[in-house]
């Protein structure tokens, strides 16, 4: 069974996470009298001590990770911060792919399950600071690249099939009526299948697509593309 940590104070949840990234030095160790010194002196605020830790920001003594560090560069900030979360959460997102896009009821459900011994209230904070975790996180990046970007250069355009069928009579109409190629060869009319693959750059402009397509209607069908 998984502890899954959870806060109370949802609102300086994020705001600690905006601190990091824009306003404090890395701390020798994240501790009580840490946070107190940066403003966060509830005592509802030691549990993002648990958080930290379950994300892989900070280590068991309380030393900042890698991941920490990793996190200051805005350019992967919110990358850094999902890898964190599927590592933490690494349970339920081998059971929803994109656990941070499910609903509460999905959320609540798979966390009770886990943790069948817990009153539903902390249930309802466990899922809470789940998905407020998720709102500072940009899942759509990954090792510091954004997806979006990476799947345009992954789709390759469908190929673009061209069938060409003889018709019998017509083939025969050109052999002279006769039926016959050459000294005793029957004729015979067959399907004719062309397959053409265009694999287009990535980056090619609409114009320049749309300059293969005129090329295409040029000189496959013989026909001015304008």
């Amino acid at each position: 069974m998984t502890d899954y940590p959870f806060v109370t104070t949802l609102g300086a949840l994020s705001e600690l996470f905006d601190k990091i990234l824009n306003d404090f030095a890395v701390p020798s160790a994240v501790t009580q009298a840490w946070l107190a010194q940066i403003g966060f002196k509830s005592k509802n605020h030691r549990r993002f001590i648990p958080i930290l830790k379950f994300i892989g920001f900070i280590d068991s003594s309380g030393k900042p990770t890698p991941k920490w560090t990793s996190y200051l560069d805005k350019s992967k900030s919110g990358g850094v911060l999902a890898e964190g979360i599927k590592e933490g959460y690494a349970s339920l997102f081998s059971t929803y792919t994109n656990a941070q896009n499910i609903s509460d009821e999905e959320l609540t459900n798979f966390f009770r399950v886990a943790n069948p011994n817990v009153r539903p209230n902390t249930i309802s904070r466990i899922v809470s600071t789940f998905k407020t975790l998720c709102s500072l996180a940009d899942f759509s990046i990954q090792n510091g690249t954004s997806s979006k970007s990476d799947d345009r250069a992954k789709r390759t355009p469908a190929a673009t099939i061209v069938q060409a069928e003889n018709d019998t009579d017509s083939s025969l109409d050109a052999l002279g009526g006769e039926g016959v190629i050459g000294p005793g060869k029957p004729a015979f009319s067959p399907d004719i299948n062309i397959n053409i693959q265009i694999h287009i750059a990535a980056d090619a402009s609409n114009t320049q697509i749309d300059k293969i397509f005129e090329s295409m209607a040029e000189h496959l069908f013989n026909r001015d593309a304008k």
